[in-house]
């Protein structure tokens, strides 16, 4: 969702080197509960704050080896 020009409130975002993120915006950055997916095949499911992962989630890569923390 945009207010303003701004993304706000849940939505996808496709970058065009194919990563993605769905999950929560705020002032048109990652905020809140979240998963990103890299080109590559990594992915984070978790808490994101002011456009980073921040708090707990779990970080995949793409051989399938997990953290969860």
């Amino acid at each position: 969702m945009f207010v303003q020009g701004i993304k706000q409130g849940f939505g996808t975002y496709h970058w065009s080197d194919g990563s993605r993120y769905e999950g929560t915006w705020y002032n048109d950055e990652m905020s809140g509960r979240g998963s990103f997916t890299w080109a590559d095949g990594r992915s984070f499911q978790g808490e994101f704050k002011n456009g980073v992962m921040h708090g707990t989630g779990v970080y995949t890569w793409k051989d399938g080896r997990k953290y969860e923390g």
